[in-house]
């Protein structure tokens, strides 16, 4: 079965939220950053909020509804170097068919997120520029695109939430405020619905159930 790769930046509208270590009392919402981080940010003598949640919002996402996903991953481009470990994130996508950025903690809490999550433990990486990605997020894109009101060019947005990260443990990527040709990079592999294709001398298509069915054997049609 034929696929397809879609890959898109993320943008200006990504944003991280800094929490006190116990996860309670005072929080930020930043919008200009000149990193992505996600782990935990507190170290002796460092300012109260450390633990660190990010978004990223990428627009103009050209899969069509109900495509089959077959391979989804983030690229990230390391801006600090951290060798301190463990960071512990869980990525999740914000659970609808056409998001806004949040503004504020408050809408930050508020957002509805995918059931399917990927537990993500980046490795300690000191070398600026390195690229590192993500786990598989099959599972997390593919409820975005089941959804019945998702429609090719909506937006899609990703949360990377701190879970349990070690004090001083955190990993720091370019972000788009930062470096717009090094910030964070969607890439998905998928299958479309339905449709037509030819491998040799036989003519292929998928079924309502998007299961290949062989359509024309050496030029005898096939009952579909």
């Amino acid at each position: 079965m034929p696929t397809k790769t879609f890959r898109v930046n993320a943008l200006a509208n990504d944003y991280n939220v800094e929490r006190t270590p116990a996860g309670g009392g005072a929080a930020t919402f930043n919008t200009d950053f000149v990193n992505v981080p996600v782990g935990n940010n507190q170290v002796s003598g460092a300012p109260a909020y450390s633990v660190e949640d990010s978004g990223l919002r990428f627009v103009s996402v050209d899969i069509p509804q109900g495509a089959v996903v077959t391979a989804a991953f983030i690229r990230f481009i390391v801006e600090t170097g951290n060798s301190v470990l463990t960071v512990n994130v869980t990525i999740s996508a914000n659970d609808a068919d056409n998001p806004a950025a949040p503004t504020t903690v408050a809408t930050y809490d508020a957002l509805v997120i995918t059931t399917a999550t990927v537990a993500w433990s980046p490795a300690a990486e000191n070398t600026i520029e390195a690229v590192v990605d993500t786990p598989s997020l099959v599972t997390v894109i593919q409820e975005i695109l089941d959804r019945p009101g998702w429609a090719s060019g909506n937006a899609l947005q990703v949360l990377f939430k701190d879970n349990g990260s070690s004090n001083g443990a955190a990993r720091e990527y370019y972000s788009y405020d930062n470096t717009p040709s090094k910030a964070p990079l969607l890439s998905v592999t998928y299958a479309e619905q339905g449709g037509l294709w030819i491998e040799g001398a036989d003519l292929h298509h998928t079924d309502a159930s998007n299961n290949e069915r062989l359509a024309q054997h050496e030029g005898k049609q096939r009952e579909f």
